[in-house]
């Protein structure tokens, strides 16, 4: 079967194995594997952007906050009977006596949790999925859900966008208070044993359609990043307080 890329050429992506590994779910034959890009829905294009191989939601707990939370602590006498007597001469000091506040303790609250979109850009079928959201003018959907403004030829693009902002306001999320630079920094994908930073981040959209895109180089050292054969590829962001991660089994004939 086809699937029909910005260049309107067919690239087959019959009985290539192309899956998230998260949970280890085996996923069976969806659009994109028995009908070209023409043929696929609405429902079907919005799928492959959102939750498909090439895009996964991640829910992950909200960070613990530590606040500074204390008991009362009792007031030292100063008059009546807690009031200390003179020692009678020859008499040792009393031991101290016993402390009867407690230091502050450390308590740990949990809010609910976040969650995030992690699309890998550079498929044929997430840029055929745009591409046919637009053909049913679906043009809202399609931005919606925030796709990057480029692919160039020589970056692989993974997309991060907040489905459920910290503690529901939004604009809180991972990626709160950091330019793009510092957001580059904290990016990587791994490949083998390769560590990868991102080369660049790039912010777009606002509000619900806010997201922040990541280019990786294709070529490491003068060689491909992806080989021959499938590979398992895993991006990470070290966000505010938290991790996030998915790890995608990529085909060549599947990328772009």
């Amino acid at each position: 079967m086809k699937v029909e890329g910005r260049n309107g050429m067919g690239r087959s992506l019959a009985g290539v194995a192309v899956a998230v590994l998260s949970g280890g779910v085996a996923l069976g034959e969806e659009c994109w594997k028995t009908k070209p890009a023409a043929e696929w829905t609405l429902q079907e294009a919005l799928g492959i952007v959102t939750d498909s191989p090439w895009a996964k939601e991640k829910v992950v707990p909200t960070p613990l906050r530590v606040s500074r939370k204390h008991r009362p602590t009792p007031q030292e006498p100063t008059s009546g009977e807690g009031r200390s007597r003179p020692r009678p001469l020859g008499e040792s000091s009393p031991p101290p006596p016993p402390r009867t506040g407690s230091p502050p303790i450390p308590v740990m609250e949990e809010f609910p949790k976040e969650a995030y979109l992690l699309r890998w850009e550079s498929a044929e079928a997430v840029a055929a999925a745009f591409e046919r959201l637009r053909e049913l003018g679906a043009n809202a959907s399609a931005e919606f859900q925030s796709p990057p403004p480029r692919v160039p030829d020589d970056r692989y693009v993974v997309t991060v966008k907040t489905t459920k902002p910290r503690r529901g306001v939004a604009g809180e999320d991972a990626f709160s208070g950091m330019n793009e630079e510092e957001l580059r920094a904290r990016a990587e994908l791994r490949v083998r044993r390769t560590r990868v930073p991102a080369l660049e981040a790039e912010r777009t959209g606002v509000g619900a359609s806010a997201a922040v895109h990541f280019y990786f180089p294709r070529a490491v050292g003068g060689k491909p990043l992806l080989g021959e054969g499938g590979q398992e590829v895993e991006f990470r962001f070290e966000g505010m307080g938290l991790t996030l991660k998915n790890k995608f089994r990529v085909e060549p004939v599947a990328l772009r």
